[in-house]
């Protein structure tokens, strides 16, 4: 894409999915737009923080069902099954643009309470400035209480809470539900 466009393109990985995708293209668009370091930034330089921004954010996920990571090749079927009989939550992180198990935990309640302790945690260790979205599929209830539960917790007033997109959602399924945390 960048050969063939008529103007400069700078192809940037976030190595992120979802909110952190998003938290990388608003700081971009900030650092664009001016006035942020005093002169207009290179096309190189907004990608520099756009990649930054993506690198230095934090995602963790919960799954209602272990079958759409099953399905997806993220997990065998032989841990979907254990993993179902015990009543295994994983926490899942993305971590440098991949899916791993952080944790498992016991119950949903459990996995929804890891998620709010791990992102006030980060939260806090990030200081002021820190963003923070709480994403779902489908349970906008269940992300309004986190969102809640997290502002409460944190001190931060600003919890965005969205829907995730057709691409995520189809390898989490419904009722995932996600913390996401960046700097900027």
């Amino acid at each position: 894409a960048a050969q063939l466009a008529p103007l400069p393109v700078h192809v940037v990985d976030s190595r992120s999915a979802g909110a952190g995708l998003g938290f990388a293209a608003l700081a971009a668009a900030e650092v664009a737009a001016g006035g942020v370091w005093g002169h207009e930034p290179t096309g190189a330089e907004v990608a520099a923080v756009a990649a930054e921004v993506g690198r230095s954010t934090a995602a963790w996920f919960v799954v209602d069902s272990l079958d759409h990571l099953r399905r997806g090749g993220r997990l065998s079927g032989a841990a979907a099954a254990v993993g179902t009989v015990l009543g295994l939550r994983p926490v899942l992180v993305l971590t440098d643009g991949r899916i791993e198990v952080a944790e498992r935990v016991r119950s949903r309640r459990h996995a929804r309470d890891r998620l709010h302790d791990l992102a006030v945690a980060d939260l806090r260790e990030r200081g002021p400035g820190a963003r923070v979205a709480v994403q779902h599929l489908a349970r906008p209830d269940v992300a309004e209480a986190l969102a809640e539960r997290i502002r409460a917790s944190s001190g931060t007033g600003d919890v965005v809470v969205r829907e995730v997109g057709a691409v995520l959602g189809g390898h989490l399924g419904v009722g995932a539900l996600a913390v996401v945390v960046t700097d900027r």
